[in-house]
């Protein structure tokens, strides 16, 4: 096999604003886009740094700027790249996911170790380009390692249940398997076999070509007495060849021991895990704590912090990675199918369930309460940032624009201030240490300041000259910055009132796909979407009436199931109506042009609500899969595939994903009918366009049509998202270009990062002074253009 190719010198030059990359290009990214980039020469604003003695290259100039780095090979090869310190790289004009939080060699035995990024990539004879972007710690190092077989294992990357002695296991585990080919795999097979225990055979998912995929299967084994680790073979075949081959351990507790519990996720089939430190088996009816981590901590190593509670499970989610998605989107989704999974499974009290988090766990903290406070009796953030507009080094700018305050808008459910006013009917325990230089104590006090307007349940403590991460008392068990006793006392004392005990809700409502109901009020639908929306509810059951005052709200429906089935009166905005409970025991109500409340059966699925409500991200659930059109030319094809793969390998890396990339000669629609899509390529060169998309919006070579509104031009990028006509409540997402400046013009906007987020469609297209957005919106409640909502620069 050739030596491994080190990357030791680089040109550094260009500037970006990360922070202002959802809306503006910067001048290297425009030229890469619209095809007139050249390697830069040493000179002329780019400078050279070369490597260390240890491999990095190192230079305060890194930061928020781009690298470049030529690698010439004698004969074209298939390459494993191990790169370490930068968010992305163009591999020969190719985006391809970097490792922005690998920035060093060695890892202590409790820390997240971030040397899995391993990349199939192709050198070509000659000199190859690569050109790193986004480096955090101002230090990156890159090499690259000729592939050993055409399908390997990564085993750096292994999600593993931990097996508790003296039980049975039947689990899901994951690993990551590279295709060095050119082609989608859909023959291989892995076999699994446990220390004492059948092997088990695995008939793969498709592996996208030269890229990775995580991979589930299972773990099964009979009780074995006692702790120890069990060995564990992983066997990589394709026909009657076995291409690779690894080792793995398994570690085994004890029933009372914190351990890692593993899941399928319904968010995308993906494998995950969450730490769990038991209650006491008599203890009964137990507790929960939803206990969310901080950046670059470990679920294992967050529920492993505390000391165990008799009275209550504690249990650590993932966020998918350990920085995740700071607790939104991916992030907040994995907290609720772990946060249900141990209600469900844990024979747990729900009224006796607590959410607390330290930094950005903090904030996870903060943004989970204030968008599901039925399900909670009691929040504790510690340390906890507000918001990415409060957190961040810089205050961000205001919108430039009508065009930038549209985009803006999709970001509301992440404005916890705003929101702040949900936590009204929970416990809030709000912790800090008043010397903390990672995450200031004014973020405490910022919020505090807000709770003061309306609330009247909460406590704060400052412990005086703590730091980010504190434990005041180290003999005992559990760290005092998270296991802090009077929060718990203070969890202690509250419990989530029932349903029926609720007379009164006050709740605003965002974004209905993400948070809709709150206690036994669903504001199902604001009027103008993303812009908040508010309910003021009061039940009086023996007179079976409902009195609300709203604010931007269309649906409204109110669980009445108590009640019996008889009809209900609302008050409504002063106008008096009554409405008939439906078989599920809620009763709607719709609001009309001219104002005027009505009862109203529940809305069609076909309109916009909780099922499917829009802004771009929203495509990314229902085991979305990504379908890239290969109908077009060969430069087209190629171009839709590195969009598809550049985001699958995000949200890999960025979020422990697992999504499917198929060209769409492989995709059959009618075979899962209500899985969300993403389709890459437009309406000439995407074959399921017509039965996907329709006719309210239209990409095509050339020209986009929203609505009646057309644009023209090559270089059109559009993200968008429609329902899905052939199912209730799956979406279809759209990523597609007019041309190739329009899909390579996306490369560069951070649609799935947390942080921002982007309306129902947005067209992007350069002018010449890199500001991109031209068009952008929301289509109406009834998903037209017509009742949509648009503005254009």
């Amino acid at each position: 096999a050739a030596d491994p190719i080190v990357v030791t010198e680089v040109l550094v030059g260009g500037a970006s604003d990360y922070y202002r990359s959802h809306v503006e290009a910067d001048p290297v990214e425009r030229t890469l886009a619209d095809g007139s980039w050249a390697p830069p020469t040493e000179g002329d604003g780019w400078a050279r740094v070369v490597a260390g003695e240890d491999g990095w290259i190192e230079d305060d100039r890194l930061a928020d700027t781009y690298a470049y780095a030529a690698v010439t090979v004698a004969e074209a090869g298939d390459y494993v790249l191990e790169g370490m310190g930068y968010a992305e790289v163009r591999v020969n004009g190719a985006p391809r996911m970097g490792n922005v939080y690998g920035y060093k060699d060695t890892f202590e035995s409790w820390e997240p170790r971030f040397d899995f990024s391993l990349l199939p990539v192709r050198l070509e004879a000659g000199v190859n380009h690569l050109l790193f972007h986004r480096v955090r710690f101002e230090r990156l190092r890159a090499r690259l390692v000729p592939a050993r077989a055409a399908l390997t294992l990564n085993v750096r990357d292994v999600t593993l249940p931990d097996l508790v002695a003296d039980t049975n296991t039947d689990s899901p585990g994951a690993v990551v398997i590279l295709n060095h080919t050119d082609r989608t795999v859909i023959d291989a097979r892995l076999r699994v076999e446990v220390d004492g225990g059948r092997e088990q055979a695995i008939d793969l998912p498709a592996l996208p070509p030269r890229s990775v995929r995580k991979v589930g299967f299972p773990v099964r084994r009979f009780p074995l007495p006692g702790e120890g680790d069990l060995g564990m073979k992983l066997r990589l075949e394709r026909g009657d060849r076995t291409l690779d081959e690894a080792d793995l351990r398994l570690h085994r507790v004890l029933p009372d021991a914190n351990r890692r519990v593993t899941f399928v996720s319904d968010l995308d089939g993906s494998v995950q895990y969450y730490g769990h430190l038991p209650a006491a088996p008599d203890a009964y009816p137990k507790a929960l704590v939803l206990s969310l981590h901080g950046a670059q901590v470990e679920a294992i190593n967050q529920s492993g912090s505390y000391e165990a509670k008799p009275w209550a499970h504690i249990v650590a989610p993932t966020n998918r990675r350990p920085f995740g998605f700071n607790w939104e989107g991916w992030g907040r989704h994995d907290a609720l199918e772990v946060l249900l999974r141990g209600i469900r499974e844990l024979d747990v009290d729900p009224h006796r369930v607590y959410l607390t988090g330290h930094s950005m766990g903090g904030h996870g903290a903060w943004h989970l309460g204030t968008l599901y406070p039925d399900l909670f009796a009691a929040v504790g953030p510690s340390a906890g940032w507000i918001s990415f507009w409060s957190y961040r080094p810089t205050a961000p700018a205001a919108p430039a624009d009508e065009v930038e305050a549209m985009v803006q808008r999709a970001t509301l459910s992440s404005r916890t201030l705003e929101l702040a006013p949900n936590l009204e009917s929970l416990g809030v325990y709000v912790l800090h240490g008043d010397a903390d230089d990672n995450v200031p104590v004014e973020q405490a006090r910022l919020m505090v300041e807000r709770l003061a307007e309306f609330h009247h349940d909460y406590l704060v403590h400052e412990e005086p000259g703590a730091g980010h991460w504190w434990d005041v008392s180290p003999e005992e068990p559990g760290s005092d910055c998270v296991d802090w006793p009077p929060m718990f006392d203070f969890f202690g004392r509250h419990r989530r009132a029932s349903l029926e005990e609720v007379r009164r809700v006050r709740f605003s409502v965002a974004d209905p796909a993400i948070s809709a109901w709150n206690a036994w009020v669903c504001l199902a639908r604001p009027r103008t979407p993303f812009v908040l929306a508010t309910i003021d509810a009061f039940l009086e059951p023996g007179r079976r009436r409902i009195t609300a005052t709203t604010d931007n709200a269309e649906v409204v429906g109110f669980d009445v199931e108590a009640l019996g089935p008889e009809p209900v009166t609302a008050e409504l905005d002063g106008t008096t109506v009554t409405g008939e409970p439906g078989e599920d025991g809620v009763v709607w109500f719709l609001r009309g042009e001219n104002g005027a409340w009505r009862s109203t059966p529940e809305r069609p699925r076909t309109e916009k609500g909780p099922h499917r409500y829009g802004s771009f991200r929203d495509v990314l659930r229902n085991r979305v899969q990504f379908v890239v059109g290969t109908a077009g030319t060969t430069e087209e094809t190629a171009l839709a595939y590195d969009s598809a793969r550049r985001d699958a390998e995000y949200l890999w890396y960025q979020g422990n994903g697992s999504v499917p990339v198929l060209p769409d000669t492989l995709f059959d629609p009618a075979a899962e009918p209500d899985r969300n899509v993403v389709l890459y390529g437009n309406a000439d060169t995407n074959r399921h366009w017509g039965a996907l998309v329709d006719g309210e919006l239209e990409v095509a070579r050339g020209s986009v049509r929203v609505g009646e509104r057309a644009m023209t031009g090559a270089g059109l990028g559009v993200l968008a998202i429609r329902p899905r006509p052939d199912s209730d409540f799956s979406s279809v997402g759209i990523v597609a270009g007019t041309g190739a400046g329009g899909t390579r013009l996306l490369w560069g906007r951070p649609y799935l990062a947390p942080g921002f987020a982007y309306p129902d469609v947005t067209v992007f297209e350069d002018p010449g002074d890199g500001r991109l957005v031209r068009f952008a919106g929301f289509f109406g409640n009834d998903w037209s253009a017509a009742a949509g909502e648009f503005v254009e620069r």
